[in-house]
């Protein structure tokens, strides 16, 4: 599949349309819990909070675990400090109601780990918590830092050095993740929050892109970047040579993320294990006012003979950016295709943008119809953007592709 590099121009004028472009095919695999229990089960992690009023905030954590290791733990023990107002004090999450629920996607016929631990077929579970949490006296601080850690990460990660041997009882690297809060300057902001399951899953020598699906309900500038997987708020993990953060696969070209976007592009070369993460700053008239960062986990498999199903930009084009004038409707198709013979593909979307309707035609390889019309009050300098994604039902593993569209709204 051919892999797609875009250049980003952004020209504020409703007389003009263009291309800033993210071409996005999957995946991968993120999460958390705050769990002290010295064995492997977590897989990645994340932390992010909204507001309710005052100096009140609801936090999530979310664990995705993998389903050979152990259980997932009740509770999550969450730090909130300021280092300017002097302010520590921990929180405890729960569980929310459902959760534990299996995220990878085997055909019908196939059971995985989470069903069977002697399967060879990979497991995958989404654990959710959360807890309203009062900020600690003053309150009203620039520099609050939310974090969790749990030790610890799962034995199959192959990028970095591991226990030897690897038992899944005993394994002890930490997983850590934060998220951070100014809300001395601005305050009633949300943090960033993620539409998408990561996924442990992608194919060896198959170009994709994966996107988080950030949705950012404040209107605020999004911008992305890879940086070391944490073990504490100052500690990385112990990545062997020469993986890292930002090179945390065997690729060809090497793993690229794009700012703007959230894009993460590779093409991996090994059956391996990686493990890198991400950080999502906001910005709000130039000025950085929060951040999260998302843990994620790499696992490369040979596929063959599967081929990841595709879809296409804008009206069947290789563009998926377009800019539409405040009270001007749009409305493009996207369509999608599958190599494989005799493979029906699904398409869906995240809902990334609530006002916008989005209509998909019953085939075997169908077609999807964007459709918006924004009012004045949408005109902002950030990109709207949804991500749509694309699966087949290939056994026992079905493959699939996320692609992401940005659409903006100038004033």
């Amino acid at each position: 599949m051919k892999q797609i590099n875009f250049n980003q121009l952004h020209n504020r004028s409703c007389s003009s349309r263009y291309a800033l472009s993210t071409f996005v095919i999957i995946f991968l695999l993120a999460m958390l819990t705050g769990y002290q229990s010295r064995a492997s089960h977590a897989a990645g992690a994340d932390l992010t909070y909204q507001w309710l009023s005052g100096n009140t905030y609801r936090v999530t954590g979310t664990l995705y675990r993998d389903c050979h290791g152990i259980a997932a733990p009740a509770t999550i023990t969450v730090n909130v400090k300021s280092t300017s107002c002097n302010a520590n004090q921990n929180f405890t999450l729960s569980q929310i109601s459902p959760t534990g629920q299996e995220i990878t996607f085997p055909c019908v016929s196939a059971v995985t780990q989470c069903s069977n631990p002697n399967s060879e077929i990979l497991g995958y579970q989404q654990y959710v918590y959360r807890g309203d949490i009062t900020l600690p006296s003053p309150g009203n601080c620039a520099d609050w830092v939310f974090s969790y850690s749990v030790v610890a990460r799962n034995c199959a990660i192959t990028t970095m050095t591991q226990p030897s041997p690897c038992n899944p009882q005993t394994s002890v690297t930490p997983i850590y993740v934060e998220a951070t809060l100014n809300n001395l300057n601005f305050a009633g902001n949300n943090s960033p929050t993620f539409s998408n399951y990561p996924v442990a899953i992608i194919c060896q020598n198959q170009s994709f892109t994966y996107n988080h699906g950030g949705l950012e309900t404040d209107g605020d500038l999004l911008t992305y970047e890879l940086i070391d997987c944490k073990t504490s708020a100052t500690g990385t993990v112990p990545y062997i040579s020469p993986f890292s953060g930002t090179n945390p696969i065997t690729s060809l070209p090497a793993v690229s993320i794009n700012s703007t976007t959230g894009d993460i592009a590779m093409n991996a070369q090994n059956l391996e294990v990686g493990i890198a993460a991400v950080r999502i700053k906001e910005f709000r008239n130039g000025i950085l006012i929060g951040s999260v960062i998302r843990d994620i986990e790499f696992y490369i498999q040979n596929c063959s003979p599967n081929i990841l199903p595709t879809a296409t930009g804008i009206n069947g084009t290789n563009n998926f950016s377009a800019t539409v004038c405040p009270n001007t409707p749009l409305s493009f198709f996207i369509n999608s295709d599958d190599q494989n013979a005799g493979q029906n593909v699904t398409m869906t979307w995240n809902n990334g943008i609530p006002s916008a309707s989005f209509v998909v035609s019953v085939a075997a390889h169908p077609t999807a119809t964007f459709s918006w019309t924004p009012t004045t009050g949408d005109a902002r300098i950030a990109p709207y953007t949804f991500t749509v994604t694309v699966r087949d039902d290939n056994c026992s593993n079905n493959g699939f592709q996320i692609y992401s569209y940005s659409i903006y709204v100038p004033f």
